[in-house]
């Protein structure tokens, strides 16, 4: 399943890292109004799954 999140905040990220451990989506789509803050919670994203071995791209 693809998840499409609108937003970076606090909440939105913390989704995001949830659905991600869970395995839940198959593909999340990170989406915010600044870019550059959506690109860096997806690195940090990227960065983690290396620690939990998710099937998720990002």
């Amino acid at each position: 399943m693809k998840v499409g999140i609108i937003g970076t905040g606090y909440v939105d990220s913390t989704v995001a890292f949830a659905l991600m451990l869970q395995g839940i989506a198959s593909e999340l789509i990170l989406i915010d109004k600044n870019a550059n803050k959506a690109e860096g919670e997806t690195l940090d994203l990227i960065h983690s799954m290396s620690f939990v071995h998710p099937a998720t791209d990002l």
